[in-house]
């Protein structure tokens, strides 16, 4: 149960850094369709930070259970 949550947490936390990122590209870049420029700076902004998020190798918990391993 406590995954589904940090999963959840984790999914609604790059939801919403792609949506304020995309909206504060849309300032920044003036002009063209508007819906179509936020879809694609949202897709941007998505497939930068999952890989941050859901990546095991740099996770915290993965280097804690290496470094309790050593000692």
């Amino acid at each position: 149960m406590d995954n589904t949550k940090r999963l959840l947490a984790n999914i609604g936390g790059i939801l919403g850094v792609s949506i304020i990122g995309a909206i504060l590209m849309i300032g920044v870049d003036p002009g063209g369709t508007r819906w179509l420029k936020f879809i694609l700076y949202a897709i941007f902004f998505v497939s930068i930070s999952s890989p941050a998020v859901f990546s095991s190798r740099y996770s915290c918990s993965g280097m804690l259970r290496r470094l309790r391993k050593r000692s």
